[in-house]
Formats: structure tokens, sequence, C-alpha cells
């Protein structure tokens, strides 16, 4: 019994139910209280009245009906308290007419909701298991991967290996600062080259939580765990560290000369996501938004023809100082600020170029840790000290070895090759400036200028 309810403990049953009728028939609240002799405020009558038993709705837990508070005078059809259970404290919800569900907070309640949620995710692992059963699935083996797979996997290997579950962990968990490629778009693209090669499926024993909630279970490929499916000598799937080693040992031979067109390949999209990737960072960095990704990398990929890496970090971190500037002087949002980088790193680099500034690299620029994509290309198959940041494509590309070992044309003592397809049928025209290369395969044009 509410502290409200004891005062009415001076009245019968018969008195309270004669007090309940005058109150409902309009009575004035303080008319009432003097006359039965009541202390209470007027405002706090209804609160006194002790609940009534519900005809309809029996505990389900008790087995006893439950009560209900008694309606004040000024209630509508929207008013409706639940009913409630003096013995274990369930509350009963009537159907409202929102859409909003409530719900029983009751000890019995509470128990029961975790047993049967146990029980849909007992069933739904179950179905999990079936529908990404590994029983059926066909191991890869390592020797039939080509070179850009076997960087990947080691790539993924190095960042993302839970060696107690001998499975990878999800693509959106980090470790400190570890990162599998530059940009959360490269990181997609391998994921799905690799899945799509059978070479990682989807670890049924993933959390609940990435796959869908429907019947489909689709899975949420940044969520899931993944297996590796690559055996080495059987068709027993290796274990993480035998296929990391296997790996290391494979792509550390390198480069060889039967690698060439596919490193080219890959260095050209690594130093293209590396200089988008610190477009975005230092864009975040001064508050800019950003999403001219298509513009940017053709930018970057115009602009890797001449310089590296380093410099063209360099224009970025002047083309965003102009945006910022641009945004403050001409009163116009930082958004549309933002879309003039690309254009003013493309202007920038010509000027480089032409004039031939003499870029000097503060240490702020390297801000972002090294990529495992990074490390595996230019540490284990290249063995560069400078991760491929400190020389142009071109000066890169000329000192891999070709198929055939024929030699190229070259410029000091360098062997010349296209920057943009990596062939060695090139046509070469120098001066005391510059070396002008022409590819004869997809008839790209490269101007290089001669070191001093």
């Amino acid at each position: 019994m509410s502290d409200y309810q004891n005062k009415l403990r001076h009245l019968s049953a018969e008195q309270v139910e004669k007090l309940y009728q005058e109150y409902l028939g309009g009575a004035k609240n303080a008319a009432l209280i003097q006359r039965y002799n009541l202390d209470l405020a007027p405002n706090c009558l209804i609160k006194s009245f002790p609940p009534i038993a519900s005809p309809d709705v029996t505990c389900p837990y008790c087995a006893v009906p439950m009560y209900e508070r008694r309606r004040g005078k000024t209630a509508t059809s929207w008013d409706i308290d639940p009913a409630f259970c003096k013995g274990c404290d369930h509350r009963h919800y009537p159907p409202g007419r929102t859409r909003l569900l409530r719900y029983c907070t009751c000890a019995p309640c509470q128990t029961s909701r975790m047993a049967q949620q146990k029980q849909q995710n007992l069933e739904r692992r179950q179905r999990i298991r079936t529908q990404w059963s590994l029983d059926d699935i066909p191991g890869v083996p390592l020797a039939s991967l080509d070179f850009t797979s076997k960087v990947q996997l080691l790539a993924l290997l190095m960042t993302h290996a839970d060696q107690a579950n001998q499975r990878l962990a999800p693509l959106a968990e980090l470790r400190g600062d570890a990162r599998l490629t530059p940009t959360q778009d490269m990181d997609s693209a391998l994921l799905q080259t690799l899945r799509e090669r059978k070479v990682l499926v989807i670890d049924p024993g993933s959390a609940l939580d990435a796959f869908s909630t429907g019947s489909a279970l689709v899975p949420r490929l940044d969520k899931v765990c993944w297996i590796v499916n690559v055996y080495l000598t059987g068709p027993q799937r290796a274990s993480l560290a035998q296929l990391q080693q296997a790996l290391l040992d494979d792509l550390s031979q390198g480069p060889l000369a039967a690698w060439h067109g596919e490193i080219v390949e890959v260095l050209h999209r690594l130093a293209v996501e590396e200089v988008y990737a610190y477009i975005l960072s230092r864009a975040a960095d001064h508050g800019l938004p950003f999403d001219a990704w298509k513009k940017s990398r053709e930018v970057a990929a115009q602009l890797l023809l001449q310089l590296p890496i380093r410099s063209i970090w360099s224009l970025t971190n002047t083309a965003i100082r102009g945006a910022l500037a641009f945004a403050a002087q001409c009163q116009v949002n930082k958004h549309i600020a933002s879309n003039t980088i690309p254009g003013r790193m493309l202007s920038l680099g010509q000027r480089a170029v032409d004039e031939r500034w003499p870029f000097r690299w503060p240490g702020y620029e390297v801000k972002a840790p090294r990529s495992g994509f990074s490390h595996v290309l230019h540490g284990v198959v290249l063995k560069l000290d400078d991760q491929g940041l400190d020389q142009t494509l071109f000066a890169y590309i000329s000192q891999l070895p070709t198929p055939g070992g024929a030699a190229a044309p070259s410029a000091g003592g360098t062997r010349l090759h296209c920057v943009s397809c990596g062939s060695a049928a090139v046509h070469a025209q120098a001066n005391q400036i510059e070396t002008v290369v022409n590819c004869k395969d997809c008839m790209a044009r490269t101007v290089i200028i001669n070191a001093q």
C-alpha cells in the first residue's frame, strides 16, 4: 500500500467507493477532501484510491488476477495504464493506437526474453553454419595464385591474422594503426577479388550481427571473419603461420621478370591510392568535406607520371591551404572550396615540373601509417627503403627486370619503360633538360626531367 493510499485507511470499503463515485461525478476535490477529512493535496486525490482487480487479465507467472489503477475523471481513451501484478510486479500493456511497443521489465519477463533470445541465436547460428558451410568448398593450391593475389593475401595475413582461431579478423577491425591498404575502396576491392577466386571464404563462426536479420542471411563483408582456403601440398588447408612463411619465401625472391606486368599495375594502383588517402586525411584535418574521388584519382595518376608521391603530398598541402583561403575570402562553403583541390594540385604540379621546384619534405608529410600492402610490395618484393615515396614511378619501373631480359632504351644509364603500361617497347628522345618517352604499345607520352 502506497503512502497516498494510507490516507484512506480510516474509511471503509463502501466509503471509498462512494468517494470515488462522487469524484467521477464531478465533485470538487477540495470539497471531497474536507468532507472525508483527508490529509491530501487536491491534485493527489486520484492517487489515493486503491487499485481494482482486473476481471480479464491474469498474471502469467503467479496465476492470479492483475490490478489496474483507477482512471481519473479527466482521463481519455488514450490514457491506458498497464495492469500490474502485486506479487511479481509484472506489467501487462494493452495494445495501443500507436506503433510504439512497450515491454515489461519485471524479473520473470527479462528471464523469459533472455531464454527466448538465446534459443533464437542458437537457431540462427545453425542456419548460418548450414548456409555458409565450408565442407563442399574445394581448396585453392598456393602454386596456382598469381603474383597480385599472393601480395594481397600476404598483406591480409600481416594485418588481420587471428592465429588463435586460424582465421582473418573482420576488415572493419583495426589493430592499432595497422591498415590493409591506403583506402577503404582498395580494401573492399582486394577482399572481393580474393573472395571471387575462392582464396577467402566466409567463416560461419563469425559474429551473428555480421549477417542480415532476414532469412537470406546476407553477410556484411566488412564484419565477417574469413577462412583462408589455400593449401600447400595437399587438400588440407594450411595454417596461417605456414601460409605466411611460404608467401614470404616466395615473394622475397623478387622482383622476377615474370612478375613485371603485374608489378607495374599494382605499383600504379597503390601510388594513386596513397595520394588519394593523403588528400582525404589532410582535408579531414582541416574540416573540409571531400568527395571528389574520381577527379582526385585522375589528377593523381597524371601527376605520378612526373613527380614522386612525397612531392605530390607537398602539393596537396598547398592546394588545401588555397582552398581554405578561397572559402574564407569568397564566402563560399567548405564543400565547394574542397572541390577546387584537384584542379589546384594539377596546376601546381605543372608549375613544379616546368620550374623544377626543389621539394623539401618535413616530417609531418609522412603522418599515415604504412599499409600492409605497401610493406609487402615495397619491402618484401622490391626491397625499397623509401616505401616507394621518394622517386617517380618511372624510376621504380625502370629498375625492374623485364621478360626475356631485353634491354630497354635508357636515359643516363637507366632502362626506360612506359609508366602507363610497363612496356619496354618505347622510343626515347633526350636533350640536356628532359627525356621524352613515347610508348609503341599504348601510345602514351612521358616527359622526364633529367637530373642535374
